[in-house]
C-alpha cells in the first residue's frame, strides 16, 4: 500500500514551524472515491501518521528560468556568453559551458 495513513485525531494540529498539518477526512473504501464501505466511506477528524520529510530545492540556472534569477547574476551569465564566442572560451562545449553556470551560486555576484 502506498497510500497515506490517518487515525482518529488526537491533536488539533501538526506544526514544526514551517509546515503545519490539520485534520481532515479519510476515504477507507479499498477502490479510490466509492461510496461505500461497511463503516462509512469518509471519516472526518482524521489526522496524518507517519513521517514527512521535507527540504529546499534550489532553483538551478538554465536558460529556460534565466529571467528569475537577481539582476547581477544575470548580467554576469550575459556576458560569460559574449565571452563564450571568444578564445579559449569558444572550445569549450556548450554543454559544459552551461553546467558550469549552473552550479555558481546567484548570490555571489551580489
Amino acid at each position: 500500500d502506498t497510500g497515506l495513513v490517518y487515525d482518529n485525531q488526537r491533536s488539533a494540529r501538526q506544526d514544526d514551524g514551517v509546515i503545519r498539518l490539520l485534520p481532515g477526512c479519510a476515504h477507507l473504501a479499498p477502490r479510490p472515491f466509492a461510496a461505500y464501505h461497511p463503516w462509512g466511506a469518509w471519516r472526518s477528524r482524521r489526522q496524518f501518521v507517519g513521517k514527512l520529510s521535507y527540504g529546499v530545492r534550489h532553483l538551478l540556472w538554465r536558460p529556460a528560468v534565466h529571467a528569475q534569477f537577481p539582476q547581477p547574476f544575470r548580467h554576469v551569465v550575459y556576458h560569460l556568453c559574449l565571452a563564450k564566442r571568444r578564445k579559449p572560451f569558444a572550445a569549450l562545449p556548450d554543454d559544459v559551458f552551461f553546467y558550469v553556470i549552473h552550479l555558481c551560486r546567484c548570490d555571489d555576484w551580489t
